[in-house]
């Protein structure tokens, strides 16, 4: 989503990114900064997969990205449950 593109269009001046609950990968940049991926377990707007499936690409291109999975959440109560964690 946004998050990514901006991270990955102004990597310098962003210090660290947090993706909740949406992220399909940066595309093809060669600098990020450091990145985590949160993917809700019951995630029915955006399915863990399709994370998952992101934060390989990124992960394989040698990205500095993380991933975590919160289990019993879905796709909105997960964003109130991570976020200020996320932010630290």
């Amino acid at each position: 989503g946004v998050t990514a593109t901006l991270a990955g269009q102004h990597p310098d001046l962003i210090r660290a990114c947090g993706c909740l609950a949406g992220f399909r990968g940066f595309g093809s940049v060669e600098k990020v900064p450091p990145t985590l991926v949160v993917a809700a377990e019951r995630d029915a707007i955006v399915p863990q997969a399709a994370l998952e499936n992101g934060y390989q690409q990124a992960k394989d291109a040698g990205l500095p990205v993380e991933f975590k999975q919160v289990p019993r959440y879905g796709h909105t109560l997960v964003v109130e449950a991570e976020l200020a964690s996320t932010m630290e």
